[in-house]
Parts: structure tokens; sequence; C-alpha cells
């Protein structure tokens, strides 16, 4: 049985039991928040807390192990989930602090109605149904702590979810019970929102206005008013015409309670938690809302939009204060209105592109100045950089060793002729079968796999034309074979779907995809070995892996693709050795959403954002590799994005070679060899951490380390020779 190691507990993992391991900030934000109420005296000296439907227990153990004074109940009706918590209570001695129940979660609450002092509330879904008990059912004073994944109904994506939305969420429910609830963290990440607030009596709390909001559908226009306000409201956007669309009505008061974030942020340990409540102290309090920068220039794809401190920098120039949510990295929140923020975007429009006329003419172009947030002014000089003349692209060899066809018994050997029916042929072999394709083109619409068995081609004359699923948790081999969709592809179907199982791609060529979508996706806990092969010609990504998938990319070339080479996300893992990634309309590699990117002896390069982008609570491990030429830099990570960067070559980037911003973001950068860029080598910045030893940085226009002033970076024994500037790279 696996074990998970969290904070100060040890979990046991059984396979029949739910664990998210990539939750974990989740739950060391809640405990931050509960060891800040504890010092603050907000709970009592000794105070019960419930984990409702705890799963293997591990908040429960968390809690009593972590918090001061809690004694925990972890309750799950699943008889193998109150086996695994009581193995793991006893695992983490904590028999004395730590109880263990099995029945309904409600029914738990109301039997023991204000024992405790904080309800826990993580259900699969919404969780909806809980709370009306768990906010009747607490202690006056004591805190739930609420998640739902219903992230589809919440957002409100389409007419049905909108009406599911009313129908799950509409109700009011804590007046009933006469208290009143207060938010002191409200956060969203990935595919859940998570909601801690206190509960009260209904006379205990001040009241807070309800408001709604008027939005359009087209551009990033809202009005927020409170509800019942005498106020003229409009059918029409101001901005695009559209029609507006009313929402709510929603809290109105704070989402935070700043003081007690203050003090969680102030704890000992769990650094990256601490980061991302840093985060959310840096926002503007008294915004709801918040607009997307890219959004606001969506609809002028002709333009080049700001960046997002040039644009921070506008509002602030016409007296408006302005801050980034902590939920989107290109964001900005702020108390000015729609007509404000769309006069900068107006003034950004006319200043790049004077005959731009999208935007309507009743709405005036601010006087805001554009200048970025760097402490450099526009009339300074700069040495001539002193370029670096090594010809990096010879540092990093990938021609891939030999590699002949795999080695099967004869016994188990099938020949499908040319014009034999490949489904047929598979639906008719056993399992374990090989299966020999002819050199020709086998046209199979939707292929389904859902057994063992290997299909071995002639490498470029074997061509199976039409969608791949591997499913049913088969293992699965294709080797030597070329995979493609029809000229008219299904749409939102990939060419190759590893939905669940074991494949092995040896010698294969996967190229072309329908519209929007990855040419091939890995899903669902699977995993894929690929190996010689190459991903090629996707209308979006070329190798999707999520799900908690892992891929191993062995000699691979993903190339050319419309979005990015390699995009991981939603915990899963991916490796890449000796494999190229090239020519992509985005990031060549995109690791994001608590993904995990280990990347050695690879070369990365011409891709139209940043060579590398990790962001988004994920973690990559960069070695050995070769990243030139990425249009937005070498290596990015923002938005809690963290990397080990060792041992590389960055080579030309047009932006920085390394560039760390954003709260949470952080990165270790070691004896990396960063030339010839069109910016700084390496750039820190928006409250990012960076920790730089013996680096190279030659022949930058800028600087050879460049940073913000709220930036904390450690640099030492870095050599910095024939940049821009050089004083500031020996800090």
């Amino acid at each position: 049985m696996a074990a998970h190691a969290e904070g100060r507990a040890t979990i046991a993992q059984d396979e029949n039991v739910f664990l998210s391991a990539h939750q974990e900030l989740q739950r060391d934000l809640t405990v931050l928040v509960l060891q800040a109420l504890a010092a603050q005296r907000q709970l009592p000296r000794s105070f019960a807390a419930l984990d409702a439907m705890a799963g293997t227990g591990i908040r429960a153990i968390r809690y009593a192990l972590e918090v001061p004074g809690a004694l925990s109940v972890a309750n799950d009706l699943d008889a193998a989930a109150h086996a695994a918590i009581v193995l793991n209570i006893a695992e983490n001695g904590v028999s004395d602090r730590v109880q263990a129940t099995r029945m309904d979660a409600v029914e738990c609450l109301w039997k023991h109605r204000e024992r405790f002092h904080v309800v826990d509330l993580d259900p699969f879904g919404t969780c909806a149904a809980l709370l009306p008990s768990a906010i009747a059912s607490v202690a006056v004073g004591g805190v739930v702590c609420a998640t739902d994944t219903d992230m589809h109904t919440l957002l409100g994506k389409n007419g049905p979810s909108h009406a599911e939305c009313f129908r799950r969420y509409g109700a009011l429910p804590h007046p009933d019970c006469n208290r009143s609830v207060t938010p002191l963290l409200s956060t969203a990440f990935d595919f859940f929102t998570r909601v801690i607030f206190r509960v009260q009596e209904a006379g205990d709390a001040p009241r807070v206005p309800l408001a709604v909001v008027d939005q359009c559908t087209r551009c990033a226009h809202f009005d927020v008013h409170e509800l019942g306000a005498d106020v003229t409201c409009a059918a029409q956007c101001p901005i695009c015409n559209n029609a507006l669309q009313r929402g709510g009505p929603f809290w109105m008061g704070p989402l935070q309670e700043r003081n007690v974030l203050s003090t969680a942020a102030s704890m000992p340990g769990l650094d990256a938690a601490r980061r991302y409540l840093d985060g959310i102290l840096l926002e503007e309090p008294s915004a709801p809302f918040y607009y997307s920068v890219p959004r606001l220039f969506r609809a002028f794809k002709h333009v080049q939009p700001p960046s997002l401190a040039a644009f921070k920098h506008a509002l602030r120039s016409i007296g408006h204060d302005v801050t980034t949510s902590h939920l989107d990295p290109m964001s900005i929140k702020t108390r000015s209105t729609s007509l404000d923020v769309y006069g900068v975007v107006k003034a950004w429009l006319v200043a790049q592109a004077p005959s731009t006329a999208e935007l309507p003419s009743l709405l005036p172009s601010s006087q805001a100045v554009f200048s970025s947030a760097t402490r450099h002014r526009k009339d300074e000089v700069w040495a001539t950089p002193t370029k670096c003349t090594r010809q990096h692209m010879e540092d990093c060899s990938l021609l891939p060793p030999s590699s002949a066809a795999t080695q099967l018994p004869s016994t188990s050997l099938v020949s499908v002729g040319a014009t034999d029916d490949l489904a047929s042929a598979i639906e008719a072999a056993h399992a374990g079968a090989t299966l020999s394709l002819a050199p020709a083109s086998y046209i199979v619409s939707t292929l389904r796999i859902g057994k063992a068995i290997t299909l071995q081609g002639t490498c470029d004359s074997s061509v199976v034309i039409g969608h791949i699923v591997v499913e049913g948790n088969a293992s699965v081999v294709l080797d030597g074979l070329v995979l493609q969709p029809p000229k008219r592809p299904t749409p939102k179907t990939h060419t190759l779907l590893v939905s669940s199982g074991r494949v092995l791609i040896e010698r294969c060529v996967v190229q072309r995809s329908a519209p929007n979508i990855a040419v091939v996706c890995v899903a669902n806990r699977s995993h894929v070995v690929m190996r010689h092969s190459r991903i090629t010609d996707g209308l979006q990504a070329g190798l999707y892996v999520c799900g908690k998938a892992t891929v191993d990319v062995l000699h691979c070339t993903v190339e050319r693709s419309a979005g990015c080479g390699v995009d991981v996300s939603g915990g899963a893992a991916c490796i890449l050795s000796h494999s190229t990634v090239a020519n992509c309309k985005k990031s060549g590699v995109f690791v994001h959403a608590f993904g995990t990117l280990t990347m050695r002896d690879c070369r990365v390069e011409k891709n139209c954002m940043a060579g590398v982008e990790v962001t988004a609570h994920a973690f990559a491990t960069i070695e050995k590799c070769t990243i030139v030429r990425g249009l937005k830099g070498g290596i990015l990570l923002h938005s809690g994005g963290r990397a080990t960067i060792d041992d590389n070559v960055l080579h030309k980037n047009a932006m920085a070679g390394i560039d760390v911003r954003g709260v949470g973001s952080t990165a270790v950068v070691r004896r990396n060899h960063i030339c010839n860029g069109r910016a700084s080598g390496i750039y820190v910045s928006d409250h990012a951490h960076a920790h730089v030893v013996g680096n190279e940085i030659y022949g930058h226009r800028r600087e050879g380390l460049e940073t913000t002033s709220d930036a904390s970076v450690a640099a030492i024994d870095n050599q910095c020779v024939g940049n821009g500037r050089n004083e500031l790279d020996t800090v």
C-alpha cells in the first residue's frame, strides 16, 4: 500500500479510498487559517473539528497534528474509507486526538449539534445539500470550511447550467436557522472553489447588502449595483452594443478577513500556501470582480496588447487603484468603471493603430499614460551588448540511437492484409496477439482497442486513417505506424486518445487533428511510453497529458502545433528526455494546474510564446536542455509556478531567458548559460522568489539579472559579461 506524506501526516493510500494528492494546497490553506484563528483566540483553547466526508482521514489527522487545541472527528459512511481512517489514525499516533465514526454526514452533524467549532465539507461535486445542516449545527462563532467541485454549474457556461445553478444554489438557508456568515477566505483554483466562513447568530453580524451584476457576454463590460437600489439599468452594453444579462443576487461584502489571513501568512512552514495568501492580501479588497486583460483585447487581434504592468500603470496614471486578482495572473482588479477601463483600451488601440474603428465613438479615449513597471527611464543609455559566440545548437545532441522493431514471439503473429478490415482483425485476435500490418492505408473511422494487443507496421508505409481510442485498461503496443485523422475529422475527437490502460508508442508518426483539440491525449491515470516517434501539425496541442496520467517521452519530436507542443495539467506527470519541441504557435511546453514536468537533454526552439511555461501550482525540473528563440522568452514561471532549472543553455530568446513573476512563483536557477537575449538574462518580478547561483549570463540587451523592488532574489557567484548593464548582476 502506497504512502502519501503531507504536512506532518503520512497517509496510507488504498486504491478503493479517494485521496486527491494535488489538493494539498487547499488543505494547507485550511491548516494555516485554523492556526491563525487559534493564535488569535477566535477558537477555544481546545475545540472539536469534524471532517464530515473524510475519505482517508487526512484532514482530521492533519488538524490534530498541526493546529493547536484541535480534537478531530473523521467521519465517512463508506466501510473501506472507515477502515482506512482507523489505520491512518493508528499509523500517525493520534488515537487520543482523532476519533473515527461511520455515519451519514448530515446525521453526524445533527447528532452532535453545536459540539463542533470547525466543520469541513469536501464532497465530490456540489456541497449545497450539506451547507444548511453545517450552518445550523456548527457551534456559534465556529467556522465552516466548504469545497465545491461543481465548477460547470457554478460558472454557468450555458443555458442548462444557468437553470441548474439556480436550482442548486438559489436558496439562502442561513436565515432559516437564525444565523449569519462572514467569509474568512474565498478562493478557487484548478477544478474547485474553497470558502471558509465564520457562523454567528443573526443579530451579531452587520447586514451585508446583496447586489446584482449586468454583464455583457461578448466583451468584458459589467456593472454592479446594490439589489433594490434606485438606478437606471441599461439594456445594451455601452462598449459593443450587445444585450446585457443580469446575474445575482450575490454577496457584496468582503470575501476575505484580512486580519486572519495576515496572521495565517506569517505562520511558519507551508511555504506555498503562505505565498498564495500573500497574493490574496495584495488584491484590491473592495472590488467584487476583475477584468482579464487578454479578454479586453480579444476583439482586436490585429493589435498586440500591452503588458499587464503597462496596463496597470495606465490606470494608475488617471487616478485609479489597481491590483491583480490571485485567480487570474493576467487580470486587473479595480474599483474604476468598465468605461474607465475600456477608455484605457481605446487609448492603447489609438496609439498602436490610429485607424482602429471597432469601439463605439461615444466612448472617449483615455488620457492614460502607458509605461512599463521597470525602474528604467525611456532615455536611459544601455551599453552595446557583447555577444556570446559559442555554437549552442551543438551543445545538445539529440540523435537517437538506432531503434529496431519490437521483438515479439512468432507464435503470436497475425498478418493483416491491405484489403482486410482492421477493426474486425482486432476483434478476432486473442488477447496478447500481434497484428502485422501491410504497407497500406487502413480506414477505420473510430477504432476502439479494449484488450492487450500489438499493432506493428512498416513505419512510413502502414497508415491508419481515423481516430484511435485505447480503453478498458488495456496494454497496447503501437509500433511502426502512421496515425492520422480523416480529411473531415470527427469534431472534438483526438487522433489518438488513451483513456485508460498502458500504451507503448514506438517508431510512430501521429499527425494532424480535429480543430481545437490535441493530436494525442493521455488521461485518467493512464500510462504511456513514447519512443522514437513524432507528433506533428496539430490544430491545438501536440501532446496533452491530463487527469493524473503519466507519460514518458524519449527521443521524440513534437512540432508545428497550433497550440502548445506539450500540455501537462490536472495533476498529470510528463518526462521528456532527448526530445525536440519546436515551431509551435504557443509555448513549446506548458505545464499548469498541479502538473509535474521533468525535462532532460531536450531542445526547445522557435516557439511563439515561451519555450517552457510553468504556472498554476505546477512544478518543473529542467536539466541540460537547450532552449532557443522563444518569442516570449526561454523559461516563464508565473502564478505559483515552481521550477528547478540546472545546467541549461538559453540562447537568443526574444524576452528574458528566465522570467519568474507573481506571488508564489519560485525558481532555483543554477549553472545555466544564458546568452544573447533581446531583454534581460534573468527577470524576477511581482513578489516572486529566485535563488540564482553560478550562472553565466552574457550578451543581453538589458541587464544580466533584472529585478523589481518587490521580488526576493538571492544571487551568488554569477558571471555577468557584455550585457547592457552588469552591476546589478552580482548582488
